[in-house]
């Protein structure tokens, strides 16, 4: 009796999966099966909150979550990328300070191919979103220094990403003059940046992290004296 072996699709290899911000992981790895390259039609990621030691949670205990089981599709052109040969995706919205485990298989023209799981990874913990301190403002003529101390939190986590500033609700564009987290402070020109502003002010900062933007400031406010626009 003759028997045939059906083809099998190969497993994803190399895989890595790593937590990367707050109920946040990103997945990668490789295929070098050239047969399942060729046919590759998407990858399907499954994942699964479990216990530490990778025991799936009691149903019970689930009652709260949407979905015990969460099942995506990634196209294959959302995660290849160019000249590298590795697939990346990233999986966001998950529960912080969480483990769960990721089943990563190819799908391809002759089936499903062999899973692979990873071992339990663990989000990170809520990042707090603190408010920056003492903010302060100093001005002379038509020139004005804001000056703040970082948050309490984010300077605690090292979570820091950058600044925002408005003044008369016009936001400030500090690209190429980002305050430093350490010592942040700014010097503002009002005539280079308000050519139409008339002496009144009401500026707020916030911070961002990793975890998104903090909330604002209490605002300071200020009047500079009028200047000629024109000069």
């Amino acid at each position: 009796m003759l028997k045939f072996l059906v083809p099998v699709a190969s497993k994803p290899e190399d895989v890595s999966a790593q937590a990367t911000g707050e109920g946040q992981v990103t997945l990668s790895w490789q295929m070098s099966d050239r047969k399942t390259q060729s046919s590759l039609k998407h990858f399907e990621v499954i994942v699964v909150p479990t216990q530490s030691s990778g025991a799936l949670i009691p149903d019970h205990q689930m009652q709260d979550w949407p979905a015990t089981h969460r099942r995506q599709e990634i196209k294959v052109t959302s995660v290849s990328q160019r000249d590298d040969p590795r697939y990346w995706h990233v999986i966001r919205k998950l529960r912080p300070d969480t483990h769960y485990i990721f089943y990563i298989r190819s799908m391809t023209d002759i089936g499903a191919g062999l899973k692979h799981v990873t071992k339990p990874i663990k989000t990170w913990a809520k990042i707090p979103r603190g408010k920056v301190r003492d903010f302060r403002v100093e001005n002379k003529a038509v020139d004005f220094a804001l000056s703040w101390q970082p948050p309490r939190l984010i300077d605690r986590c090292g979570f820091f990403s950058h600044y925002d500033i408005t003044c008369n609700q016009i936001p400030l564009n500090l690209s190429a003059n980002q305050p430093s987290f350490d010592w942040p402070a700014v010097q503002i020109s009002a005539i280079t940046l308000f050519p139409k502003a008339e002496g009144s002010f009401k500026c707020n900062v916030r911070a961002y992290s990793r975890a998104g933007q903090g909330p604002w400031s209490d605002p300071v406010r200020f009047h500079l004296p009028s200047f000629d626009h024109s000069q």
